[in-house]
């Protein structure tokens, strides 16, 4: 017996290590594409502490990005120089990590590329002197702790400099090129058996809203909406609206937008509200481009992130769809007007018209006003195509004389 329990005390530390570190022979892949966004970086940060608390033997961030916001790189690079694992940056085939994609890269412990791919391209926007000087200074200091020439990664923020793969293992900074994910995992020398981490309902709407463009969307044209709701009540239009503008501000919340970026998308939000009274539709529109300037103004404050096709292609569908808001609301406005015209038609005395048929002296005609036809009589004999003004109400009969 008691050489049993010998046995077993002795054998403690291996079992201890077999059952505790049950992931150790594991590789965790997480796929990074599109924009690096707040919702990206925590559902990266996420999946790192994850790799942490079960003992993953390493972690692979497969990235094909074009830039993204500064706040978020900073949490992903944080977050990877706190994970125990082994972490590694693959930029597959026909793959970019330029922008904040460059500096994930950078701060890796090993990288690989696929022929095909690029890296690089890092420089600020707008390349001020404060901003470049404080990106390149980070962009080196994550090629020295990861023993990468420091030099080239100043060039990529400095001067834009983009390295294919053959050029980036050349000049050290990845050190495979490998065809696949899984060869490159093997020309590493990770474990073979692979998790891959998945994104789920709420990282994925998370990531979705705080995408600089969606959240802007979700506020400006749930604003539209909301405004169209509050002019027809009982089609539920306002309360779709609501939600809309409370997503993009939450949206934009989490993308850490500018506080001017942020004045004018709202000052624009209250031009187009102010179209409920007015009924022109040019407060609309002009809501909406000072939406549009905000949107741009937020691109332009956020170093690492890279403008597309999609901000013009939304903003430009924004502005059509205000247009035709505008238009809408135009129309509900001449309709209530006309409505209490015809229960008041007092309302036109002032109003100016054209007579349509030739009233005789004491005699009846036609006359439009407001884009409507009504009886109308004079003392005066009034000619086809004169210009009139409405000086009583007859019952439904208007009283004018010629403007002269």
């Amino acid at each position: 017996m008691r050489k049993c329990v010998l046995i077993l005390l002795l054998l403690l530390p291996f079992i201890l290590q077999v059952f505790g570190q049950k992931n150790d022979q594991k590789t965790l892949v997480i796929r990074v594409s599109g924009d690096i966004t707040p919702g990206i970086a925590d559902f990266i940060s996420s999946a790192l502490d994850h790799a942490n608390k079960e003992g993953y033997g390493a972690v692979v961030l497969v990235i094909n990005t074009n830039g993204g916001l500064l706040a978020a790189t900073e949490k992903i690079v944080d977050s990877m120089g706190e994970t125990y694992a082994s972490t590694a940056v693959y930029v597959p085939k026909n793959g970019r990590a330029f922008s904040a994609g460059a500096y994930i890269l950078m701060a890796s412990d090993v990288a690989g590329m696929a022929q095909g791919a690029t890296v690089g391209a890092a420089m600020p926007i707008p390349p001020e002197d404060k901003i470049l000087n404080a990106m390149s200074g980070w962009m080196r200091s994550l090629a020295e702790s990861t023993g990468r020439p420091a030099e080239v990664a100043d060039k990529m923020v400095r001067e834009n400099l983009v390295l294919t793969a053959t050029e980036a293992l050349n000049a050290g900074i990845i050190q495979h090129i490998s065809p696949n994910l899984w060869t490159f995992i093997d020309d590493c020398g990770f474990p073979e058996e692979i998790v891959e981490m998945r994104l789920d309902l709420g990282s994925y709407v998370l990531i979705l809203i705080s995408t600089p463009v969606i959240a802007w969307l979700l506020l400006v044209l749930g604003g539209l909406i909301f405004i169209i709701g509050l002019k027809t009540p009982g089609l539920f239009m306002e309360w779709a609206g609501g939600v809309m503008v409370l997503l993009g501000l939450y949206g934009l919340g989490q993308v850490g937008i500018g506080p001017g970026a942020l004045a004018l998308i709202l000052l624009g939000i209250a031009a187009m509200l102010l179209e409920l009274k007015m009924g022109h539709g040019f407060l609309a529109v002009g809501g909406m481009a000072l939406a549009v300037f905000g949107l741009i103004l937020m691109y332009r404050s956020a170093p690492l992130l890279r403008t597309d096709a999609d901000i013009y292609l939304f903003s430009a569908a924004g502005i059509i769809m205000a247009s035709l808001v505008g238009f809408y609301l135009h129309k509900i406005k001449q309709s209530l007007s006309l409505k209490e015209m015809l229960l008041d038609p007092k309302k036109l005395i002032g109003e100016e018209g054209i007579v349509r048929r030739k009233i005789p002296a004491g005699g009846t005609g036609i006359v439009l006003v407001r884009s409507e036809l009504w009886s109308a009589t004079s003392e005066e004999e009034i000619e086809e195509g004169s210009r009139v003004k409405v000086i009583d109400i007859s019952g439904l009969r208007l009283i004018v004389k010629k403007i002269t």
